[in-house]
C-alpha cells in the first residue's frame, strides 16, 4: 500500500498521520475528550512528545496556510481589506471627513470578519467557561470599541441608534432571511422549543430595561432648565440600577446557558430532523462532515493571539476614525446622523455574523441561526449597552438608557413578532 493510501485510509477511519522526526514510517494520533456545546467547543488532544507537549505540532501548519485559511474564509467580505490602507493613506494625506468615513466603515468589516474567526478558535482550545468570557468579550468587540469612542466625543445619540439597529438587525433582517433561505429546501424548519422558551423571556426583559427609563422620563417635568436638569439626573440614576441588574441577568444568563442547562441549546437532534426533511440523506452526512471540521482550530494558538491583538488595535483606529468623521461625513454628503447610527453602523459589526447565521440556516442548523440572531439580540441588550452604561459611569459621561419612545416601541413591537414566531420551535419560509 503507498504513503498516500495508508494516509487516505487513516484519514477515513478518523485518525491522522504524522511524520515523526527520525523515523520513516508513520504513527496514528486519536483525537479524544472532544465536546461541543453552542458558542464554544472544547479541544484537546494528546500531547506530542516530540515538541515538548506542543498540542499545535500534532497538525501540521504553514504561515502561508494560516494566512490562507484566515482570508479565504467568507472572502466575499475579506476582499474588503483593501480599504485598511486606503484608510491609512486617506489619514496621511489629511482627507476630509467623507472619504475617511467611507474607508474606515468599509475596514472594519473584514476586520470585525477576523476578529470573530480568531476569537472562535481560541474558544476551540479552551473550557467551557473561559470559552464563554472569550466569547462574552469579544463577540461583539466591533460593537463596544465603537460606541467607547463615540461615549469618549460624548456622541450619546449615536450610541442609543447603533445599538438600537444592531438588536433589530439581528432579530427582524437576520432571523427572516435565515428562515426564507432555509424555507426554501424544506417545509418546516425545526430548532430547540426550550431554548426559544429560554430567549423569549430575556428579549422581552431587554425590552423592559429600555422602556422603563424612558417611560420614566416622559413622565419628569421639563418646563425650565432646571427642571430638565433634575429630570436628566433622575433617569441617569435609575439607568445606572437597570444596568447593573441586567449585567447580572446575563451573567446568570451564561450560567445557565453553560453549566446547568446546556444540553437545552444543543442543536445535533434538531439538525438531523431539518437534515432529513431536506431534498436528500446526503445533507446530513455533509453536515455532519463539516461539524467535524469544524472541531479542529484552524490557526496554531500563537497566530490566533497575535492575529487576535493586531485586528483589535486596527479595530481600534478605524473605530476612531469613523467616529471623529462621522459628524463631518453627516454633512458632506447630507445623511442624516440617525441613518448612520441606525443602518450603517450597525452594519460594521455583524457582518460576518449575518452571513454565518444566514449560512448555517440554509444547511439546516436552525438552532445555530436562531441562537446567534437573538442571542447577539440579547448580549448587545443586556450585556453591551449596561457595560457602555457603567463605563460612562465611571468615566464621568452621563450615558443614560432613555431611548426615544418610537425606538422603544418599535422594539417592543418587533420583540413580540420573533416571539410569536419562535415560540413552538418550527417555522416556514
Amino acid at each position: 500500500m503507498s504513503q498516500e493510501e495508508e494516509t487516505s485510509r487513516l484519514m477515513i477511519s478518523g485518525k491522522r498521520s504524522v511524520k515523526q522526526p527520525g523515523n520513516n514510517g508513520t504513527f496514528d494520533t486519536l483525537m479524544t475528550n472532544i465536546s461541543t456545546h453552542p458558542g464554544t467547543t472544547v479541544f484537546h488532544e494528546p500531547p506530542n512528545t516530540n515538541n515538548g507537549g506542543c498540542d499545535d505540532d500534532e497538525q501540521i501548519y504553514t504561515l502561508y496556510g494560516e494566512f490562507h485559511t484566515a482570508l479565504s474564509t467568507l472572502w466575499q467580505i475579506k476582499v474588503l481589506l483593501v480599504f485598511v490602507p486606503l484608510m491609512f493613506i486617506a489619514k496621511w494625506m489629511d482627507a476630509s471627513d467623507g472619504p475617511l468615513f467611507v474607508f474606515s466603515f468599509f475596514a472594519l468589516i473584514p476586520l470585525a470578519a477576523l476578529l470573530g474567526d480568531f476569537t472562535e478558535d481560541i474558544c476551540k482550545r479552551s473550557n467551557e467557561v473561559v470559552g464563554a468570557l472569550i466569547n462574552v468579550t469579544f463577540g461583539n468587540a466591533t460593537e463596544l470599541i465603537i460606541s467607547f469612542m463615540a461615549l469618549r466625543a460624548g456622541l450619546f445619540q449615536l450610541i442609543k441608534f447603533a445599538l438600537i439597529g444592531s438588536i433589530l438587525g439581528n432579530m427582524l433582517l437576520v432571523l427572516g432571511t435565515g428562515l426564507l433561505l432555509g424555507g426554501l429546501r424544506r417545509k418546516v424548519l425545526r430548532f430547540s422549543v426550550e431554548a426559544s422558551n429560554t430567549y423569549i423571556p430575556l428579549l422581552m426583559l431587554s425590552v423592559m430595561s429600555f422602556l422603563i427609563p424612558s417611560g420614566y422620563g416622559m413622565t419628569l417635568p421639563h418646563r425650565t432648565a432646571q427642571q430638565e436638569a433634575v429630570s436628566a439626573s433622575a433617569v441617569l440614576s435609575v439607568s445606572r440600577c437597570i444596568a447593573l441588574i441586567t449585567a447580572f441577568v446575563y451573567v446568570c444568563y451564561l450560567w445557565f446557558q453553560l453549566v446547568t442547562h446546556k444540553e437545552m441549546f444543543d442543536d445535533s437532534s434538531d439538525n438531523t430532523s431539518n437534515s432529513e426533511e431536506g431534498s436528500n440523506n446526503e445533507t446530513s452526512l455533509e453536515a455532519s462532515g463539516e461539524e467535524e471540521n469544524d472541531e479542529r482550530p484552524d490557526f496554531t494558538l500563537r497566530f490566533a493571539v497575535v492575529g487576535l491583538a493586531v485586528v483589535s488595535l486596527l479595530i481600534s483606529y478605524a473605530s476612531d476614525v469613523l467616529v471623529d468623521s462621522v459628524q463631518g461625513a453627516a454633512l458632506q454628503y447630507g445623511i442624516p446622523s440617525q441613518f448612520i447610527g441606525l443602518i450603517l453602523v450597525p452594519i460594521v459589526g455583524n457582518a460576518a455574523e449575518h452571513a454565518t447565521a444566514v449560512i448555517m440556516a440554509q444547511k439546516g442548523r436552525l438552532d445555530v441561526a436562531v441562537g446567534v440572531a437573538l442571542g447577539s439580540s440579547i448580549q448587545i441588550a443586556l450585556f453591551v449597552m449596561p457595560v457602555l452604561v457603567l463605563g460612562g459611569w465611571a468615566t464621568h459621561q452621563p450615558l443614560d438608557m432613555n431611548f426615544h419612545p418610537f425606538a422603544t416601541a418599535v422594539l417592543l413591537v418587533c420583540t413580540l413578532v420573533c416571539s410569536q414566531i419562535i415560540a413552538d420551535g418550527k417555522s416556514n419560509w
